[in-house]
């Protein structure tokens, strides 16, 4: 008997603590909130019609273009490009 009690005691005590720390939630990194804001002018750009589209190809592309090292501006000018099958089948 003397060990159960030892071991209910232990048992409280371990229950009775705090436990981990709360973590805080991860903040979503900045660049990829900036890509995603560029997603989201890119299919914007593609609703409202050709020209706005067109203009933005354009200026992905640019961007691409001046700094090639840039996966980003190379991954948007990519995610700009028509997305039919005939662009992106195989």
């Amino acid at each position: 008997m003397k060990h159960a009690s030892t071991l209910a005691l232990a048992l409280l005590a371990g229950c009775a603590t705090a436990g981990a720390p709360v973590r805080e939630p991860p903040r979503a990194r900045a660049d990829l909130v900036q890509i995603a804001r560029a997603m989201t002018a890119i299919d914007a750009a593609e609703r409202k019609g050709q020209q706005a589209i067109a203009g933005e190809r354009q200026r992905r592309s640019a961007a691409a273009e001046a700094d090639p090292k840039d996966p980003a501006a190379r991954f948007l000018a990519v995610y700009a490009q028509p997305h039919g099958e005939d662009r992106w089948g195989e």
